[in-house]
């Protein structure tokens, strides 16, 4: 009772501050976000020659077209508000140089979903205003997870999904044999980001037999646990007969923060191919 009526205020407290920021003149129907290897708490223009990037074309982050380089183990992703700006654009990035932009009071540059920072005033970070906002770390290949389990022999089977978390201690609630892992990871289905995503989620998993008993999600919010099984048993279907190109799945194991914890998403593999455990444990694979 007591985390609900934290969550109930921490939300409350949120709708206050995005209601006093948009009176202050920023943009809260869209998120700018910049991605990092490190989780910097104040943006120094100074080793970015006068210039903070940002996007708000998420898939080129996940795609690894923009920002830093996904072949990292941990990237973070830190998110922003943007502030009513004077903006230049293409025709002003190609005949002027920087200082001449800034001079002619030009906030920064907009080139298409990307934005050319000169002014960092006009940003509001998300993670810093907002308690339910949490920084988002990427998940890929080269991410370090973690399955907890009672036997000392992990078994993964294809007719059940697996739940994997960067989370170590989180792991160890499902057991006392904590094994880490990484995962084959191309395309997440995320659908609190991915509108393409919520629409696959809303419009053929909840009619389908299996989905009836869901909710319809609404921008970010994930896939709740209790309904991770069944859309796990639709999806995985569906990407084994090549009808979507999605092979893993994010999941929402518990609402709200929690002191204890440092994340409350799991991801969830279509395939156990994509298990790779990172030292020599014994695994077993349940074949069809």
């Amino acid at each position: 009772m007591e985390d609900i009526k934290e969550f109930l205020n921490n939300r409350e407290r949120d709708n206050q501050r995005l209601q006093r920021a948009k009176e202050q003149g920023f943009d809260i129907e869209t998120i700018w976000y910049h991605v990092s290897n490190i989780d910097f708490k104040e943006i120094d223009l100074n080793k970015s020659n006068g210039v903070f990037w940002l996007t708000k074309d998420y898939d080129s982050i996940v795609n690894g077209t923009t920002g830093a380089s996904l072949n990292n183990s941990k990237l973070y992703i830190h998110k922003f508000f943007l502030q009513e700006s004077k903006l230049a654009g293409w025709n002003e990035e190609d005949n002027f140089f920087q200082d001449q932009l800034i001079q002619k009071g030009y906030d920064g540059v907009l080139l298409d979903n990307d934005l050319k920072l000169f002014n960092i005033s006009k940003l509001k970070r998300i993670e810093d205003e907002f308690l339910l906002e949490n920084k988002q770390e990427i998940y890929n290949s080269q991410t370090i997870f973690y399955h907890g389990n009672q036997n000392k022999t992990h078994r993964f089977s294809e007719y059940r999904p697996c739940f994997f978390t960067t989370d170590k201690n989180y792991a160890e609630g499902y057991g006392n044999f904590v094994y880490p892992y990484n995962l084959e990871i191309n395309k997440l289905f995320n659908p609190a980001i991915d509108e393409k995503a919520r629409e696959y989620y809303n419009e053929v998993f909840l009619k389908d037999e299996l989905g009836k008993e869901a909710k319809k999600l609404a921008k970010g919010e994930h896939i709740h646990f209790n309904d991770a099984d069944n859309f796990w048993s639709f999806i995985a279907s569906e990407a084994e007969m090549n009808n979507v190109d999605y092979d893993s799945m994010i999941v929402e194991e518990f609402k709200g923060t929690s002191e204890h914890y440092t994340t409350n998403l799991s991801i969830v593999p279509l395939n156990v191919k994509q298990i790779k455990p990172l030292q020599n444990i014994k695994i077993k694979n349940k074949k069809r």
